[in-house]
């Protein structure tokens, strides 16, 4: 037997080497050739089947009527028993890829579900190839890894959205480990690719924990060369300010008083603003002095998050008013001042309260 299946093996592979030497491209010996690598993908042995997987790219280009057979019996490979011919179906994703770019967004797509292998090997070959296709267009690969972190139909049932939750929990585990490299070479000031990652990240914070935001905030978009705030920051802290009054209208229903959930957005958010220095802290000062200093939001809280709450308020009153002049934001704080001094009486009664 063991000799039988050497010698299919090398007779389809010589008939591969007159086949990549023939001089009609598109002619019916090719033809052949790329229909029997199709039919092998179901041959009983394995080895039989990885040899298939690693020559279909040779002629894939010259018949496009054979095309959708050739990617699909592609697909079927990584989804094949043998662990060694799954990861031959990744590799030959990404040789198609590089035979014909237009395959490179429906390629990614199945790349990205592929995430979801329970195999750590496999995972590795997959997060590869990945980055691969991110290097042959990056503009496409980042479209398709940012979609799956974004809001999924209303109409998924539970279990589709349990899957989706996982996957865009490895997806953006990738973005902010394996493929930051690649991401922070391609992701250039101006360019498609920045574009994409960052108001796909931002546009995806309503839908993530704080673990995840900080991620992205920390180890992905603070590092692109482009971030500045008029183009990047403003936009990324209100979308966390939007996702910090959700977590502080839970917080405030739930009576958590230490405001448990809201609490580390904030903290983020004044890291933008008063450490990093990539958004303007007047949009920030706004939701505090709208959301938080009331006296029905502060008589629900700890005194010590009340007293968090005002030293930050003030500290940020003076980053704005420091820079009121390069933000041209002078009438803007003039309104937040007066309600800042409308509300100095029962903050300084707090306050006191709580140093007493």
């Amino acid at each position: 037997m063991e000799r039988s299946i050497s010698e299919e093996e090398r007779d389809i592979k010589e008939i591969i080497r007159r086949a990549v030497r023939a001089p009609d491209k598109k002619g019916a010996f090719r033809r052949e050739t790329l229909n029997r690598m199709i039919a092998l993908i179901h041959s009983p042995h394995p080895s039989i089947r990885i040899l298939a997987a690693g020559n279909i790219q040779l002629f894939f280009n010259d018949f496009p009527d054979l095309e959708e057979a050739a990617i699909n019996a592609v697909y079927d490979l990584c989804e094949d028993q043998s662990s060694k011919v799954r990861m031959e179906g990744y590799a030959a994703i990404t040789q198609v890829s590089r035979a014909s770019s237009k395959w490179i967004k429906r390629n990614a797509d199945v790349l990205v579900q592929l995430l979801q292998s329970d195999e750590p090997d496999e995972v590795l070959i997959v997060k590869k190839a990945l980055i691969e296709h991110m290097d042959m267009d990056p503009k496409v690969t980042l479209s398709v890894l940012c979609d799956q972190i974004l809001p999924a139909d209303e109409c998924a049932n539970n279990e589709e959205q349990v899957m989706r939750d996982r996957l865009r929990s490895l997806v953006l585990t990738f973005l902010t480990g394996e493929a930051k490299r690649s991401i922070l070479r391609h992701a250039m000031p101006g360019s498609d690719a920045e574009a994409i990652v960052v108001e796909g990240l931002s546009e995806a914070i309503s839908l993530l924990d704080f673990e995840e935001i900080q991620a992205i905030v920390k180890d992905l978009l603070l590092l692109l060369d482009g971030y500045n705030p008029w183009s990047h920051g403003i936009p990324l802290l209100n979308a966390i300010i939007q996702k910090t009054s959700h977590n502080l209208r839970q917080d405030l229903q739930n009576r958590t008083i230490s405001l448990v959930t809201t609490r580390p957005l904030l903290e983020l958010c004044n890291h933008l603003v008063d450490g990093k220095y990539v958004a303007t802290p007047v949009d920030l000062l706004r939701f505090y002095c709208s959301s938080l200093t009331s006296r029905l939001t502060l008589q629900q809280l700890s005194p010590d998050v009340r007293c968090w709450i005002i030293c930050n308020m003030a500290n940020l009153f003076e980053v704005s008013r420091d820079n009121s002049a390069t933000l041209n934001s002078d009438h803007v704080l003039a309104a937040l001042r007066k309600q800042i001094v409308d509300a100095c009486p029962f903050l300084l009664q707090v306050f006191y309260s709580i140093v007493q």
